[in-house]
This record gives structure tokens, C-alpha cells and sequence, in this order.
């Protein structure tokens, strides 16, 4: 079961993820993630290791806003887990395009703190 602790550190790594997402900040990217972090995109095979993450992660059009809500979060003595939804807003060919879609962390604890080991996502229509 995910402590109040568990709950408010998992909750301020996806602040400072979807701050350093929307900056495409890809170091601060870089340190919320395990060194064997792995990546299930819907639409493709699994995406294994950081720099093959960042690559997948990074946005190829600029990103106006991101929101999260409806989160869930559990957790055991080493492992995490969080599901939420999300809403993107993108400039596409200078257009503000809007998608939406769920995804799931899953986080493991590394040297007493959360780092993010899995992520997987899925679009909605």
C-alpha cells in the first residue's frame, strides 16, 4: 500500500516531469528514470534504455500544455505504480491539435527515492 509519503513523491516527480516535458528538458528527463527504463508506446515494440527513451519521449512538434488527472497511485516496498489520464495540446503546423489518452508508470525505488523503471501510454479516440 502507497504511504501519503509514497503518494506526494510520486506526485512532485510528475510535476517536475511534465515541467521538464513541456521544456523539453531532456537531463531532467533523464533523472527521474531507471537505467533500464523500458517503454511500451501503443503503436510499437518496447523501447528499452534511457537513450533510446529520451529519443521516443522527445516531442516532434512543440508542446502547449499537458494536464494529468484522475491519478491512482499504489505502491509496495519496491515498486510503484500510477495511472492517469492525460490531455496533450500540441502546435502542429501552426495549429493547437488536442489528444487525450491514459498511461502507466511504473517506478521502482532506487537509493531510497522513486525512479520512473516503465511507462506505457495509449491515445484515446
Amino acid at each position: 500500500m502507497a504511504t501519503e509519503t509514497d503518494k506526494l513523491e510520486i506526485l512532485a516527480i510528475q510535476a517536475a516531469w511534465l515541467e521538464a516535458e513541456l521544456a523539453q528538458d531532456m537531463r531532467a528527463l533523464r533523472d527521474h528514470m531507471c537505467a533500464d527504463i523500458t517503454l511500451w508506446p501503443e503503436d510499437g515494440p518496447p523501447v528499452e534504455g534511457i537513450e533510446p527513451a529520451l529519443e521516443t519521449i522527445r516531442a516532434t512538434y512543440p508542446i502547449r500544455g499537458i494536464s494529468v488527472f484522475d491519478e491512482s497511485i499504489q505502491a509496495g516496498a519496491v515498486h510503484a505504480w500510477k495511472t492517469a489520464r492525460f490531455l496533450t495540446r500540441i502546435d502542429m503546423d501552426g495549429e493547437t491539435v488536442s489528444f487525450q489518452g491514459r498511461h502507466l508508470w511504473i517506478l521502482r525505488r532506487v537509493d531510497g527515492s522513486w525512479k520512473i523503471a516503465g511507462i506505457s501510454w495509449n491515445i484515446e479516440d
